[in-house]
């Protein structure tokens, strides 16, 4: 169940090194407007299943939680699947602007449109505070 080729651990050695270059051209164009993006490139793709999964709410009986989809390290721990294993960490750290990037890992069967490693870059902006109460009223008005 936990078993990752070599393959894969060549490709996450060659790619944490090259990775930093893939996004320079959008951070860069980010951060000449008016908004200043914190850019976070340089994250461990190896996050506990608690961020990969059960803080973004996937459910527990979920395709995407199978050994057949994703990389595990062990029980709770897993190659990212995607970026957003990161989002909750900078939201809780009140991250207003953020871009992370990286790259992400899942099974698949390599033919012309699956690789088991590719690029992800995904960006948060948050700009307001909403209290329960405003959720609750925009909700109501709907």
């Amino acid at each position: 169940m936990f078993l990752i080729t070599n393959n894969i651990i060549i490709i996450i050695i060659r790619f944490h090194r090259i990775e930093k270059y893939c996004q320079s051209y959008i951070t860069k164009k980010l951060n000449n407007s008016s908004q200043k993006f914190h850019i976070f490139d340089q994250l461990n793709p190896i996050v506990h299943v608690k961020n990969n999964f059960d803080n973004l709410r996937v459910d527990k009986n979920h395709i995407s939680r199978n050994s057949s989809d994703t990389y595990y390290l062990n029980d709770d721990v897993v190659l990212r699947t995607h970026t957003s294993a990161h989002q909750c960490d900078n939201i809780r750290n009140n991250k207003q602007l953020f871009l992370c990037c990286g790259d992400v890992y899942r099974r698949d069967e390599v033919d012309s449109s699956h690789y088991p490693v590719f690029h992800q870059m995904e960006g948060n902006i948050r700009k307001y505070v909403c209290t329960l109460y405003m959720i609750m009223m925009m909700m109501i008005c709907l």
